[in-house]
């Protein structure tokens, strides 16, 4: 798999908005999601999000270790983009067999044809 090529790395939950979490990124970690109001996750290699997390504790930031050991959603992904692309590509959409709800709209059922369009414009 494209992972087990990766060097170690790792992912970060910060408690903090995107507007400050983006003075602890640099060339070495990458903004990997904003997953709420005041929560981000920073992604880079190992030794890097050591360095944030004692960066983290200095400034008195709440954080947690994502348990993961590859830095997902990173730009150390990027040599494999293409394969990756390629491998979602020999994928076969289908509908669901069993109902799907989108909880972040009011708890709306998911149906065709919206169950199989996938949602990054790479496909």
């Amino acid at each position: 798999s494209v992972f087990s090529r990766l060097p170690e790395g790792g992912m970060t939950s910060v408690q903090l908005p995107e507007a400050e979490v983006q003075r602890y990124t640099n060339d070495d970690l990458d903004l990997a999601s904003v997953n709420g109001p005041d929560l981000c996750v920073l992604s880079g290699r190992a030794e890097d999000l050591e360095a944030l997390e004692q960066r983290l504790t200095d400034d008195g930031v709440g954080f947690s270790r994502v348990m993961i050991d590859v830095a997902a959603h990173s730009r150390m992904l990027e040599p494999f983009l293409d394969e990756f692309e390629t491998a979602l590509r020999r994928i076969q959409l289908s509908a669901p067999k069993i109902p799907l709800r989108c909880t972040s709209s009011l708890n709306v059922p998911v149906k065709p044809p919206s169950a199989l369009e996938p949602l990054s414009p790479m496909m």
